[in-house]
């Protein structure tokens, strides 16, 4: 119905309708399969609200001076739920995160973290726009870089159907085409934006070489008629094409008969450093592509591995800033098949792996979030600012203290600022739906509003919420179609075990005998989803204690799919700084620490559980059959017995 139709004849009220419904309603929020991304997934209800939403969210882009206050310190747990609006989104954003200069360096960057941990908010926040809109350029003398945001739901809108893994060389130079369209676009436009903010003139040399550029690639091209802004007409040309891809991939391929006529992986970037370069207010300034949610399963790996081509590649003064969910949703591979580097082809910031280990930088950057939206809110009362004031002080002297009480099966009470902090993953939308379930156990928003709540919000009712909230995220995650189940069951049985070693094990060479406190899995030796040796030890468990009979090719693949899933919902948090006790080098894996009350554990890092590799593929493939007693042996004892499973080549 969209599609049908003209936007040109839409008032401008209807046009941002429209806008919206394009680009959020339908490509955010109609087409999304996981449940985890919010309620509406599974709600047509809530697909109703905010289908209704539409009018007032259409009213609010054509505001040239949004609000930069809340109605509630919980609205806008997401960033796209902000709009265009650029104040409240540099507002509620801290530059306290970690990475923050690494994100910044002139190089290819991939910037990852656990959902909702602010990925969109950081790279809208990089955007040019955003910077214009809140004031922090106010020259071009300023401009410390061209940041130009792009989502990847429009990519996943228009080749959705396009194969997973292999797809065909003309459909993989139609999305590098496409893309490049779409990022030379909003590159363009932005070019306008600051020349029409701050009177600078574009050279008609500059707008000559920009044009002869676009012609060199667009078959279709023609020139406008005398007077026309030339940049203007740039973009409008290059939306035209856009559409043409659309309707091409309608129609099956039809359309695009000359494959030279396409962009080629170098036209985006040589084509935005030749027109910067030719503007002498803009010359050498740095453009960074800011590429958000470039995530499997919706970017397939043939997208992915044909867009890599571009992205990864090292351009001169052209530098890509990509977000994905975990580094699993990744796909490190080009479209030859080449692996590509870390550190030689791009960095990687990982939000979660800052967060994993320093104690300080949870708790600035969490204060320091809510805290702000607590100041901006303009209903509540102004005695409740400080969100410690709020939530107290922990009701446990250490988490030695809090282990302790939970062998002694004393009452306990997750609650305080200081356990919100160390249950704090990065997963800051997450904590602000904690922090919101505290509030309205306490009382009515307007006893909030009436600074009639007593404070802090007493322990036994942050502790409710809090476990109560883990379960919910459980519930969400077994809904996951296919893995659903399975990485429920991997988290329950972990943090069972987890629990059980609290109960009954003390830490080693520890003064008072403590608690042994684990989240946190550590392999013993280095491994990997295809090894042999793992592979032939975990299929002796498995055909001893189940009736299937899988190939090793089908156990790799099968842990694989699970170990990549549990890092990209956020059950698992990954931490590659790990060495293993035989002397490889291993990943760390810890429990997301919103799931530690549901368990009964503690946030304490000072311990382990220990696994084999093989031990930890069969969690993974068959957590309800797990039992650690199966791979127990000593450090140094030999594998070898399993090297030759003669079961195998009789099945």
């Amino acid at each position: 119905m969209l599609s049908a139709i003209d936007r040109t004849k839409l008032d401008s009220l209807d046009k941002h309708r429209y806008d919206y419904l394009i680009d959020e309603f339908v490509r955010k929020y109609i087409v999304e399969e996981d449940p985890t991304k919010g309620e509406y997934v599974r709600s047509p209800r809530e697909l109703q609200s905010l289908l209704r939403d539409c009018k007032s969210r259409a009213k609010e882009r054509m505001d040239d001076e949004p609000l930069a206050e809340l109605e509630s310190p919980f609205e806008y747990l997401s960033c796209e739920q902000m709009g265009d609006s650029y104040k409240l989104i540099e507002r509620l954003y801290s530059r306290d995160f970690p990475g923050y200069d690494q994100l910044h360096s002139r190089t290819n960057t991939i910037l990852t973290g656990p959902r909702g941990c602010g990925k969109t908010t950081i790279l809208r926040n990089m955007s040019i726009e955003t910077k214009l809109k809140t004031e922090q350029i106010t020259s071009a003398s300023d401009i410390d870089y061209i940041g130009i945001f792009y989502h990847c739901r429009d990519l996943y809108f228009a080749f959705h159907y396009m194969d997973d893994k292999n797809p065909n060389s003309f459909n993989q130079d139609l999305l590098i085409h496409y893309f490049s369209l779409s990022l030379l676009k909003k590159f363009i436009n932005r070019i306008k934006l600051l020349r029409d903010e701050f009177g600078n003139n574009v050279s008609e040399e500059a707008v000559d070489l920009l044009e002869d550029k676009i012609s060199r690639n667009l078959q279709t091209y023609s020139s406008p008629p005398t007077g026309t802004d030339m940049l203007d007409h740039i973009t409008s040309v290059l939306e035209k094409e856009k559409r043409k891809v659309d309707d091409t991939l309608r129609r099956g391929n039809a359309g695009f008969s000359n494959q030279a006529n396409l962009m080629g992986i170098d036209s985006l970037p040589k084509t935005c450093r030749n027109f910067v370069d030719s503007i002498d207010w803009l010359e050498n300034t740095p453009v960074f592509l800011l590429v958000d949610d470039y995530s499997l399963p919706k970017i397939t790996e043939g997208m992915q591995s044909t867009l890599n081509d571009l992205t990864m590649e090292r351009w001169e003064q052209v530098y890509f800033k990509i977000s994905t969910e975990s580094i699993a949703s990744f796909h490190p591979y080009d479209r030859s098949g080449k692996l590509l580097e870390e550190s030689r082809e791009f960095e990687v910031v990982d939000l979660a792996n800052h967060f994993i280990s320093d104690r300080e930088k949870r708790n600035k950057f969490l204060m320091e979030v809510l805290n702000t939206r607590l100041e901006t809110t303009k209903g509540i009362h102004s005695k409740y600012s400080d969100i410690t004031d709020i939530l107290g002080e922990r009701p446990y002297e250490s988490y030695n203290d809090l282990a302790r009480k939970i062998r002694s099966d004393s009452d306990v009470n997750y609650a305080g600022f200081e356990t919100l902090r160390d249950l704090f993953s990065g997963d800051i939308s997450e904590m602000l739906r904690l922090v919101r379930g505290m509030f309205e156990e306490a009382g009515r928003y307007e006893d909030w509003e009436e600074g009639a709540i007593d404070l802090p919000i007493p322990p036994e009712k942050q502790n409710e919420v809090i476990k109560r909230y883990g379960g919910s995220f459980l519930n969400k995650i077994e809904s996951i179609p296919e893995t659903g189940e399975r990485l429920r069951e991997f988290a329950e049985v972990f943090g069972r075990n987890s629990n059980k070693l609290l109960m009954e094990k003390n830490s080693k060479n520890q003064t008072g005998n403590p608690p042994h406190q684990a989240f946190r899995i550590e392999i013993r030796d280095s491994f990997s989803f295809e090894s042999g040796q793992h592979l032939n030890e975990v299929l002796t468990v498995l055909r001893r204690d189940t009736s299937r009979r899988p190939d090793k090719e089908e156990i790799a693949e099968e842990a694989q799919s699970i170990y990549d899933d549990l890092l990209q919902y956020g059950i698992l948090l990954l931490d590659t700084r790990g060495k293993s006790i035989r002397g490889g080098a291993v990943p760390r894996l810890y429990l997301r620490r919103l799931l530690l009350p549901k368990f009964n554990l503690t946030p304490s890092q000072r311990d382990n559980v220990s696994m084999e590799p093989a031990e930890f593929v069969y969690m993974l493939i068959n957590p309800e059959g797990y039992n650690e007693s199966d791979f127990e042996r000593p450090e140094s004892e030999s594998l070898s017995k399993y090297y030759n499973d003669t079961d195998e080549s009789s099945e």
